[in-house]
């Protein structure tokens, strides 16, 4: 090698963080031109991404260099490495009241031994166990070579098999070569993964090449060791990893997902991760759930529990408002109809790009709302829907010239527009029920008219037999109460209230209840002009 050729590869060092990473170090002195040329050209394209490594750019090089001779892998390398972006995961930590960490895994054994170990423990230190957030560990700053690598090499190998060989290389890309579902720690997964399922599946497989029934085999082998788990975790505030899931033979949603999802992209199976924020008729906050990309067409399931069928959301008669893909691949959509603004959602919108996907589901809806009470410098609108105590956010929109447009919004959905303020919901408007025609019908009490409501017991589980109510309307910004209180009898068929201002929503709450969690506050009830009926919602 020239001098010249040395001098030119010391000038093209690279600065990232403050420090200096020496490319002559890094490539050998003994690779050809075009080597040298092909991983130039490389480095130039993640460029944004070194210098978001800081100290960690050395094994986003270590990894170009590695792929030098292999173009397909070193373009599949660049596409992770550019899309890494703020992808990461929150690490949380167990410790007493004296902030000492506590040497305790949980999810290795099952909820009794937790529930008693955490007992014993409070009462020898007379004090209480936390866990506390100790940050967001972004991929691109902590990821390690060996890590991008292994999974490279083994997606490849699942790409290969007959039933994902036809993935053109941007569908394999997204749906097969991510290392990560959703935010769950970084780990290792893909080799253990592919080793340990891939001679079962192409026994089961055998002349077959049909992902139906291969994400059908797996999902099915899942609902032998895993379920949800939601209370025994609601003391873990973070995601769990592959190991903690398999020892504790389940966990939430997220966590099931992370499983079936690893294990399917392992064996080359095209798989997608959505969720909606917040269900439209239920107090149970959001979930998501995985998808099979199959004849150009995304097809729904829960992993572990319900197997994909083509148009099988909402979920034996959830309502959804919206419904969201997240994407490995960065998307630029975090405009006036996105659901990004200000934050205000659920924190899995934080950390993957997301499409909404509603319309590919549901029937939908553009909704205009007129804005006009609102403070002045306003930019932006929310529709929201009731779960739990109060209205969530599900969808946001600029307001222009007084107005609000909302796209692609599901029908048969109550929602009600909302502002935000100092991160403060406040609604802005009355509520509405959008029908199916996209027509909405408002809820605005008439405090002149009073009615009588009838409501069947049946549709009442919130509250427990001689337990006392009361009901309450929402009257555009509060729930007010309605009258007295009465005990509540499961044995009869119907509970009757009075005076109660027509053309509002209401719920019959518990009275033992009202400072309880969201789930177990009720339904509202409704008069649905269009069904010309009370329905509970």
């Amino acid at each position: 090698m020239t001098s010249a050729n040395r001098l030119n590869i010391m000038k093209s060092i690279i600065q990232i963080g403050g420090v200096i990473i020496f490319m002559g170090i890094i490539i050998s002195f003994t690779i050809s031109c075009s080597q040298r040329s092909s991983i130039d050209t490389s480095l130039t394209q993640i460029n944004n991404a070194l210098k978001l490594a800081e100290t960690n750019g050395q094994e986003l090089i270590n990894v170009i260099e590695h792929y030098k001779n292999e173009p397909l892998k070193l373009k599949a390398a660049i596409f992770l490495i550019n899309n890494m972006g703020e992808k990461g995961f929150y690490k949380f930590e167990l410790i007493d009241k004296n902030e000492k960490k506590v040497d305790f895994e949980p999810f290795t054994v099952d909820y009794s031994h937790i529930k008693k170990f955490i007992e014993d423990y409070e009462i020898r230190i007379r004090g209480l166990l936390f866990y506390v957030n100790k940050g967001f560990r972004l991929d691109i700053k902590t990821i390690s070579s060996a890590t991008i690598i292994e999974n490279i090499d083994y997606a490849f190998e699942a790409w290969k098999l007959p039933w994902s060989k036809n993935l053109n290389f941007n569908e394999f890309c997204e749906l097969v070569l991510p290392y990560r579902i959703e935010n769950e720690p970084l780990q290792l997964w893909r080799k253990k993964c592919y080793e340990d399922n891939i001679t079962w599946v192409k026994e089961k497989m055998k002349s077959s090449s049909d992902l139906l029934n291969l994400c059908t085999i797996i999902n099915d082998s899942l609902k032998k060791a895993y379920s949800y788990r939601h209370k025994e975790m609601s003391f873990f505030p973070g995601a769990l990893n592959f190991t903690q899931v398999s020892k504790f033979h389940g966990g939430r949603c997220a966590d099931l997902n992370m499983v079936a999802a690893y294990i399917m992209r392992a064996v080359g199976v095209p798989i997608a991760s959505e969720f909606t924020p917040y269900w439209a008729n239920s107090n149970y906050g959001g979930h998501s759930w995985l998808s099979l990309f199959y004849h150009n067409k995304f097809i729904p399931f829960n992993s572990a529990y319900d197997n994909p069928i083509e148009d099988s959301l909402p979920f034996k008669g959830a309502h959804l408002a919206k419904a969201y893909r997240r994407k490995f691949d960065k998307q630029n959509n975090r405009g006036a109809d996105s659901i990004y603004n200000e934050r205000l959602l659920s924190s899995d919108l934080e950390d993957f790009e997301v499409v909404d996907i509603t319309s590919e589901y549901l029937n939908t809806s553009n909704v205009s709302i007129d804005i006009t009470n609102t403070p002045a410098k306003l930019n932006y609108a929310f529709l929201g829907v009731l779960n739990g105590k109060a209205w969530k956010i599900i969808q946001s929109a600029e307001i222009q010239n007084g107005k609000a447009n909302f796209k692609a919004m599901a029908t048969d959905v109550l929602y009600a527009p909302l502002y935000s303020t100092n991160k403060t919901i406040i609604p802005v408007s009355d509520c509405f029920l959008l029908n199916a025609d996209g027509t909405k019908q408002f809820f605005v009490p008439y405090s002149d008219h009073k009615i009588e409501m009838t409501f069947d017991t049946k549709r009442i589980n919130w509250i427990a037999q001689g337990a006392t109510c009361h009901i309450v309307y929402w009257n555009g910004l509060n729930w007010i109460d309605a009258g007295s209180s009465l005990k509540y009898d499961s044995n009869k068929k119907n509970i009757s209230f009075r005076n109660l201002p027509a053309n509002s929503i209401y719920r019959i709450v518990n009275d033992s209840s009202i400072n309880a969690n969201e789930s177990n506050y009720g339904r509202p009830f409704l008069y649905n002009k269009k069904k010309k009926k009370n329905i509970d919602y």
